[in-house]
C-alpha cells in the first residue's frame, strides 16, 4: 500500500514538473516510433524522421563516424500527440539507434 502511494504521488509530481531526488525513473511509451530514411553504412550517416499522419514534422541527420547531429523541424504542431515526448527525446533517440544501426551493420531498419 505504501509504495502504491509513492507512485501516485510520484506521477502527480512529475505531472507537474516536479522531480524528486530519490532516482525515480518514470518510463512512458513512445507516441510516434521515427522512421529511418536513409542509412549509409560507408559514410556512417543515418537521418532519421518524426511523421506524423504522413507528413514529416522532424529530421534528424546523424554523422556516427564524425559524431555531429543536425536536427531541422518542429513538433509544435503535434504536442498534443506526442506529449510528453519532447523533440530533444527524438534527437536523442535517433542518435542512439542511428549508432546502434551503423555498429551492427543494419542498412534497412524494420519496425515490427
Amino acid at each position: 500500500m505504501r509504495d502504491k502511494i509513492k507512485g501516485y504521488l510520484d506521477y502527480f509530481l512529475f505531472r507537474l514538473g516536479i522531480k524528486r531526488k530519490q532516482g525515480w525513473t518514470t518510463f512512458e511509451p513512445i507516441p510516434i516510433l521515427p522512421e529511418y530514411i536513409n542509412v549509409d553504412l560507408h559514410k556512417k550517416q543515418v537521418t532519421g524522421v518524426v511523421k506524423y499522419d504522413g507528413k514529416v514534422y522532424l529530421t534528424v541527420f546523424v554523422d556516427v563516424g564524425n559524431d555531429k547531429i543536425e536536427a531541422k523541424g518542429s513538433l509544435r504542431e503535434i504536442r498534443k500527440v506526442t506529449k510528453s515526448f519532447k523533440k530533444e527525446n527524438y534527437i536523442e533517440l535517433i542518435k542512439n539507434e542511428a549508432r546502434v544501426l551503423i555498429e551492427n551493420g543494419i542498412e534497412e531498419p524494420k519496425r515490427d
